[in-house]
């Protein structure tokens, strides 16, 4: 009987699912895809800012100056 249960459990489960019919639970963590979204694009432009100071630094360019006439010059 144990199983036929478990069997029971699931298939109410999975109508819920297709219904549309979430917990208490799932309702609970709509905010968090936005917030970590918000967070990911903060630390995104924060990493592009500091890829653009490394890459505005006098040696950065000079030798990526190099890299591009060496390449042009074959």
């Amino acid at each position: 009987m144990l199983f036929l249960d478990k069997v029971r459990a699931g298939f109410v489960h999975l109508l819920l699912k297709v219904a549309g019919v979430r917990s208490a639970a799932e309702r609970e963590e709509d905010g968090y895809v936005t917030a970590e979204y918000a967070v990911g694009i903060i630390a995104a432009v924060a990493f592009a800012g500091l890829l653009l100071a490394v890459i505005k630094s006098g040696s950065v360019q000079s030798m990526l100056t190099s890299i591009i006439e060496t390449a042009l010059r074959v």
